[in-house]
């Protein structure tokens, strides 16, 4: 090369760009906002959830626990109800932002306990709250607009880094991602379990004969996919955003009116915004950005804390997206054996109903000792999710076992199980092999070979004939 030709400069290397894209300052208005609109929601949660705290967790005398965590106890005497108190205030606290980080913390743990209390209660929105407080301990949403800011003027930010907004984006899309991929199957796209939710003796006259029709079913059904699969990247391309907030909203008050899935729907739908351009609330409401932000970007990307952050977030993301694929790791269908079926966005997908549950000790040698009635243990809602998933069925054998133990000086019982349930309204069939002894099967996240395959795996697409014998068989299949 001669020495008068210029040297070339090599391209950034893509780690470098990543980084430099990561954290690229943008106005913190969308942080702030969602701070706000999270506390308040969750402020307005244990508030309807105060009144149930003696049903759900006071009075049962059993609660199934989540594998590994059966030390998360229920506290004594009205110690729940100064929980969910706690809660409320934890999510105040998030909302003004005071004490931010400390409040952010304190609003995981303790929703993430109550969460961990008990399987019967397990809602896929409830663990999408549990994963946003946690998310947020680590965003700097109190630097505006919060009482923090008030007593320390100095930590003031109009600024945030670019993956602060992005994580929240993401785990927004996960919901929806997983959710479009789990209707993927054959039961959904033939329409069954949707025309089963519809329930339309339970609607006016008007929506009952409407919801009776499999042309407005399939479109309930395609339509469900197609939203999950397209509403992330209809939000984020600017030509198609507001079309996006239309579905958004269109969909989740449907969702509201026709299902009891809580908070969600709100949650999602006041989320949206998170998709628009993050400078967008600050050109049409606030007054302008007073700094560029350069000297934010350069302390950001200096030293080895933007290195640190970049492989966090990876390992963070990364195990958020492969959680969800788990259940292809166990053998059968993850709607029927219930294997790898929670954590992984399946919402709203299927119908399951018990047709029989009934639990029997045995003696060593083979002499029946008596059949237990779960009611006389467990509440309506836990019996009625019990009796449909195989784990927490072995979970209450184990406990009758121990029970039977107790109070007869350590004597060991064998407990067989007949269950039945009916998945999309196929013909009842036998959940567990009634011949195996549940109190000897280990708990654990291996396949569970006593588990019954399901005999139907298939059902036929809905018809106007399906569809009236369907609604024949509502009555017949109702636990």
């Amino acid at each position: 090369m001669s020495a008068n030709q210029p040297l070339q400069s090599s391209p950034p290397a893509a780690g470098y760009r990543l980084t430099h894209w990561l954290f690229q300052p943008i106005p913190i208005d969308w942080l702030v906002y969602f701070r706000i609109l999270f506390g308040c929601i969750i402020l307005v949660e244990a508030y309807r959830y105060y009144p149930r705290m003696e049903m759900m967790y006071i009075n049962p005398t059993f609660q199934f626990k989540y594998y590994g965590f059966e030390w998360v106890q229920v506290w004594p005497g009205n110690g729940m109800y100064l929980h969910i108190i706690f809660i409320g205030l934890a999510a105040c606290c998030v909302m003004v932002g005071f004490c931010y980080r400390v409040a952010c913390l304190l609003l995981f743990a303790s929703f993430t306990y109550l969460f961990l209390l008990d399987q019967s209660y397990y809602l896929n929105h409830f663990y999408l709250v549990c994963t946003l407080s946690f998310l947020l301990i680590f965003l700097p949403a109190h630097r505006a607009l919060s009482v923090d800011v008030w007593l320390r003027p100095h930590i003031h930010s109009e600024y945030a880094p670019n993956w602060t907004l992005w994580l929240l984006r993401i785990q927004i899309a996960i919901p929806y991602l997983f959710g479009a991929f789990a209707k993927m199957e054959s039961d959904w796209l033939s329409g069954v379990p949707m025309a089963i939710m519809l329930r339309p003796d339970d609607k006016p006259e008007f929506f009952a004969e409407l919801f009776r029709k499999p042309e407005v079913i399939y479109f309930f059904a395609y339509s469900g996919l197609l939203y999950d699969l397209l509403i992330v990247p209809t939000l984020l391309w600017r030509r198609t955003r507001w079309l996006g907030v239309i579905g958004v909203i269109i969909f989740n008050t449907t969702n509201h009116f026709l299902f009891t899935i809580g908070i969600f729907p709100w949650l999602m739908m006041f989320s949206t915004v998170l998709f628009f351009p993050p400078d967008s609330l600050r050109k049409r409401w606030l007054p302008k950005l007073k700094t560029t932000g350069a000297e934010q970007s350069a302390r950001w990307v200096s030293g080895p804390k933007p290195i640190i952050i970049t492989t966090l977030l990876i390992l963070l993301l990364s195990f958020q997206f492969l959680v969800p694929f788990r259940h292809f790791l166990y053998p059968g269908h993850a709607n029927w054996t219930e294997e790898g079926h929670r954590f992984a966005w399946h919402m709203k997908l299927r119908v399951k109903r018990a047709t029989q549950s009934k639990f029997y000790s045995f003696s060593q040698s083979g002499e029946l000792l008596e059949e237990y009635d779960p009611a006389d243990y467990l509440t309506e809602r836990q019996f009625r999710t019990m009796a449909t998933r195989p784990d927490m069925i072995l979970q209450f054998a184990h406990f009758l076992a121990e029970e039977y133990a107790r109070k007869h000086h350590g004597e060991r019982v064998l407990i067989n199980v007949f269950a039945e349930a009916s998945l999309n309204r196929r013909a009842p069939q036998l959940i567990i092999d009634p011949n195996v002894n549940l109190a000897a099967m280990p708990r654990n996240l291996k396949h569970a070979d006593w588990i019954e395959p399901l005999r139907v795996p298939k059902i036929e697409m809905i018809s106007a004939e399906g569809r009236t014998k369907l609604l024949q068989q509502q009555q017949q299949i109702e636990p």
